[in-house]
């Protein structure tokens, strides 16, 4: 008796360390070889279990936001026309399984449990990419470039950002472990410094100073309207000044050649091909495998680096947009784009009515998906990414919070997270 009430209870305390090491290593960290295999497999199982004792509140959420399953369906449908079948079929499954663990994020975790989650990862992936890459400089490191335990320094970078974005607002919704928060805010620089990888710079920048915003919105609620013209009004400026001094900041600031070293050559030859099949695509994860995908990468720097790597395809545009335009055409591309301005209206209304930092850490996250589908990675529709997660958690959490507001008057925003998160892990 004793042992069947204690296994529940071990459970329901584990559950969020098992989250964040879930989150950890779902993307970006590369594992020996049976290692890989081992987790890609053992995942479907981890998310099973965590889902099983919610699945009737897990249904319930899931229909909060349909116009995402409508997105999805279209990319697992696209395997009756892909161009790689097999590409389609073999990515549709991490789709799947990263759609219904976002939506267990939502149905587990309130918003401001989210973000403890998420700042708990992200410190955890701060502190052992330090270690690795300072013990095992053979793993943690590649040509004298910090990667820490992600598979590229831009990887790193990238959930530096995360990690920065969402230890300030830890910081300051959270008296405990608030010395944590900021070992964590330094080490980040630090290994972004490491990694030298610019654009996590500039995005470390724009995540710590927006903290200011956040201030100034929440103490001075009569100045709203004020501070958004004020805000629109300085990111005009400084479109303006980057719009005319383009060349001298992207060679001599950033170091980089004008074309984004040969990015603007690809994405010129994929939007040609893509107009190929301007509606619905080449299927999900199917261009790049396809005669049209071919085609680009043995007229563009990409057959050359593949060749270095002695490999025949894994490419992607370094744009988030032109290839979910290259996978599922303009069907996809309109249901995304409809979908995020939903969710970020959704995520404004939150924050305005309830000023919960939670929902400024949302803004902040979506932010950085436009930010980094722009000229890096492909994160939409991505098959395990933390920051597509958070989208997916955000979405159906924002539309459930709506629909609790509407029923009853709004609550202050939580000061502190649950006692679940913040004493378990």
């Amino acid at each position: 008796m004793l042992i069947a009430k204690l296994i529940p209870y071990l459970w329901k305390k584990g559950e969020p360390a098992i989250t964040v090491l879930f989150l950890l290593v779902i993307s970006d960290v590369p594992l020996p070889g049976p290692f890989s295999k081992l987790v890609s497999v053992g995942s479907y199982g981890i998310v099973a279990l965590l889902i099983l004792p919610h699945w009737r509140r897990l249904l319930y959420v899931a229909s909060r936001d349909l116009l995402l399953w409508s997105l999805l369906g279209v990319a697992l449908f696209s395997y009756f026309w892909s161009a790689d079948p097999g590409a389609t079929t073999a990515s549709a499954k991490a789709l799947v399984r990263s759609m219904v663990f976002g939506v267990y994020l939502a149905t587990r975790y309130t918003p401001m449990e989210q973000m403890h989650l998420f700042a708990w990862m992200t410190g955890l992936g701060a502190i052992l990419s330090a270690a690795i890459g300072a013990a095992i400089p053979s793993y943690g490191q590649a040509g004298g470039l910090w990667r820490g335990i992600y598979a590229h320094k831009q990887y790193l970078g990238r959930m530096m950002v995360v990690g920065a974005a969402t230890q300030i607002l830890t910081f300051i919704s959270c008296r405990k472990y608030r010395w944590l928060n900021l070992m964590i805010l330094v080490l980040a620089l630090a290994l972004i410094l490491l990694s030298q990888s610019k654009t996590a710079l500039v995005l470390y920048v724009f995540s710590i100073s927006a903290l200011p915003l956040y201030q100034m919105i929440r103490y001075y609620y009569k100045t709203q309207v004020v501070l958004y013209l004020l805000f629109l009004l300085v990111g005009g400026a400084i479109a303006v000044f980057v719009a005319g001094n383009w060349e001298m900041i992207v060679v001599d600031v950033l170091g980089k050649s004008p074309n984004f070293t040969g990015r603007e050559e690809v994405w010129e030859l994929a939007f040609d091909q893509s107009l190929q099949r301007p509606w619905l695509g080449y299927g999900y994860a199917g261009f790049w495998g396809s005669p049209e995908g071919d085609f680009v990468m043995r007229h563009t720097w990409a057959a050359e680096a593949l060749a270095r790597k002695n490999e025949t395809g894994g490419f992607h545009a370094h744009n988030g947009f032109l290839d979910l335009f290259l996978w599922l055409g303009g069907v996809g591309l309109v249901l995304f784009v409809v979908h995020y301005i939903t969710v970020l209206i959704r995520v404004i209304r939150l924050f305005r009515i309830t000023k919960g930092v939670e929902y400024f850490w949302m803004l902040q996250i979506i932010a950085l998906m436009l930010l980094y589908n722009t000229t890096e990675v492909v994160l939409i529709l991505s098959q395990g990414h933390q920051l597509w997660l958070a989208y997916i958690a955000i979405s159906f959490s924002s539309a459930l919070q709506l629909e609790r507001i509407r029923r009853s008057p709004p609550q202050p925003s939580a000061s502190e997270p649950s006692a679940l998160v913040s004493q378990t892990i």
